[in-house]
């Protein structure tokens, strides 16, 4: 499987290791330390000021003034959250995520206030793959092939585990992992299956299968611009 993206990184180890065996240098050992660790940033540190940098220029691409989001401690505390669960992911998508969800509490755009900081910690607990699926879910239509001559996808799906894997190649035969992330995203509300092997019809397999709960979600960390032409 993928690395985990929440876990630290190699160069995150690295810059660890660097730091401490220049604590061990005889004579100048934490005074040298502490100097690489002002001037070298963790990646860790650099994907959060990126982070920041992306999200404050976004703020003023919408219109937002930054300023004024200080007395807004709904939003503040949404930023405050994603700019958190950003230190601890180098994965673009849920990078882009935790950014699309402070904007949309920038513009108002929340359907479920009462949510927004459990749908944070969904994206910071949530892998990549979970998000994946739970988009293909939202709709599977979206990811229909067209009959190629010689394809494989002229079979004819009968369950939406054909769809799936038709969608998301990588996870063609890899039933072990889809099941279990589909348990997971049914256990925590946000489909209505808990299993993706249920022989139907063609059309019955590209049915929308989020929850209410899994809709706000997606809404809450998609583009603001998502939809506008």
């Amino acid at each position: 499987m993928a690395e985990d993206p929440s876990k630290p990184t190699k160069g995150d180890y690295l810059h660890g290791m660097v730091k401490g065996g220049l604590s061990l240098v005889p004579g100048v050992g934490g005074a040298a330390a502490e100097v690489f660790g002002l001037l070298v940033k963790t990646p860790a540190a650099k994907r959060m000021e990126t982070f920041l940098v992306r999200l404050s220029d976004e703020l003023e691409r919408i219109g937002v003034v930054v300023q004024d989001l200080s007395t807004r401690e709904d939003v503040v505390s949404v930023a405050i959250q994603a700019t958190q669960a950003a230190f601890r992911t180098h994965d673009e998508g849920k990078l882009e995520a935790l950014k699309n969800a402070v904007l949309n509490a920038a513009l108002g755009k929340v359907d479920s206030p009462e949510l927004t900081s459990y749908f944070i910690g969904l994206v910071d607990t949530l892998t990549p793959l979970h998000l994946a699926i739970l988009e293909f879910l939202e709709n599977p239509r979206a990811y229909d092939q067209p009959s190629v001559a010689g394809s494989r996808y002229r079979t004819i799906p009968s369950s939406v585990s054909d769809v799936l894997e038709r969608a998301l190649p990588d996870l063609a035969g890899k039933r072990e992992i889809y099941d279990v992330i589909g348990k997971d995203l049914y256990l925590r509300g946000l489909s209505n299956t808990d299993g993706f092997h249920t022989m139907m019809t063609e059309e019955g397999t590209k049915a929308r299968r989020t929850s209410p709960v899994g809709q706000a979600f997606l809404r809450f960390i998609q583009s603001p611009q998502a939809g506008k032409s």
